[in-house]
């Protein structure tokens, strides 16, 4: 079984019971929020491995929050998953664009909504089974971390990117 730490941020508390119990029952350990500032100091101080997190929220919203989450750095790395009822296209588009990995528009499917964290989760696998650190002349590039440094400066790469990088990276001299 699984042992990926999921947070719900949720403020509806049957869909974040039902999501909680269909994420147990695959084996995932779930926490729950109901709003982005409880979402935050979960983050602090618990180690996260993917973030479900609702857009509309009491307080501040779910946009905000995922804004928070990637522009700090030791947290930005973890996968987002929007799970939300807005889903006009220029909602999806600013998610994507504050580097959510997936969006998902309510009334959704359990199972659809665990078949995608798995692809997330499969995604991330290949690279913990590989070297933890590559280097090449004056550039790292540190796995676990999802960092890349050229001159030991921090390139500071999105989620996304640093993705697309690793992928062009470990494929040099091929056609992407």
């Amino acid at each position: 079984m699984s042992k990926e730490r999921i947070l719900i941020v949720e403020d509806d508390k049957n869909i974040s019971k039902l999501i909680k119990y269909n994420l147990e029952k695959e084996g995932y350990k779930c926490r729950a929020s109901f709003d982005g500032e409880n979402a935050l100091k979960i983050l602090e101080g618990e180690k996260v491995d993917l973030i479900i997190l609702d857009i509309m929220l009491p307080g501040m919203d779910g946009l905000e929050v995922c804004r928070k989450i990637k522009g700090n750095k030791p947290i930005s790395s973890i996968p987002i998953v929007v799970l939300t009822a807005k889903g006009e296209e220029v909602d999806k588009i600013v998610g994507f664009e504050l580097g959510v990995d997936d969006y998902m528009v309510k009334p959704f499917s359990p199972r659809e909504l665990i078949l995608r964290i798995k692809a997330i989760f499969k995604r991330l696998k290949p690279m913990e089974d590989e070297a933890l650190l590559l280097s090449v002349s004056n550039l790292k590039v540190d796995l676990p971390r999802h960092k890349v440094t050229v001159s030991k400066n921090d390139v500071g790469f999105s989620h996304i990117e640093f993705f697309f990088f690793f992928t062009l990276f470990k494929k040099k001299g091929r056609v992407q």
